[in-house]
């Protein structure tokens, strides 16, 4: 999208800032944050933001990805699959005391790891969200037996932005600015 400076600007400023300002303004209102890094990301940048966010994590209404980045499964092998899944969860645990992390995210990758759902269950990790394939729940399984429950929007073809709006994407249309 951008250079690594500008994404964590973008991330801040238009995805978990506006997040956490919802969060206070309404208590009903739930958010997923996909990754690890992007925690760390933002409390570099904003570290008096703490308190609120272990509140709202501990509450249930903000989750955190439980692995470091989003792996991209054709460029990482097996142990580079199982370091992001360990590093992420154990790095989140450390940091929101008291908090449990149970849903891996991978949003935008063209492949899958046949043993991906199992290096997750080891994990203690029995969920993963994804995309890029047909709308629905799934179990997914592993060559050893062990499987996740696995949920898919689809191919972002509906999208729910921070004011609630629910937008249709139309061929070529962009969601966000540019």
């Amino acid at each position: 999208m951008d250079s690594p400076d500008a994404c964590v600007q973008f991330r801040d400023e238009h995805v978990i800032t506006p997040a956490l300002q919802r969060m206070s303004e309404s208590p009903s209102f739930c958010f997923s944050v996909e990754e690890a890094l992007s925690l760390k990301e933002y409390l570099e940048r904003h570290p008096e933001k703490y308190d609120e966010i272990l509140k709202y994590t501990k509450e249930g209404r903000l989750e955190w990805g439980a692995t470091y980045k989003q792996p991209y499964f054709s460029i990482h092998d097996g142990e580079a699959l199982v370091r992001q899944t360990y590093f992420g969860r154990k790095w989140l645990k450390k940091v929101l005391l008291g908090c449990e992390f149970t849903t891996a995210w991978n949003e935008d990758v063209p492949s899958m790891a046949l043993q991906y759902p199992q290096i997750l269950a080891k994990a203690g990790i029995p969920y993963y969200q994804f995309s890029r394939h047909q709308p629905g729940y799934y179990k997914w399984y592993s060559p050893d037996g062990s499987y996740i429950l696995c949920w898919t929007p689809g191919q972002y073809e509906c999208v729910v932005d921070l004011s609630g709006k629910r937008r249709q994407r139309k061929t070529g249309q962009r969601l966000l600015p540019k």
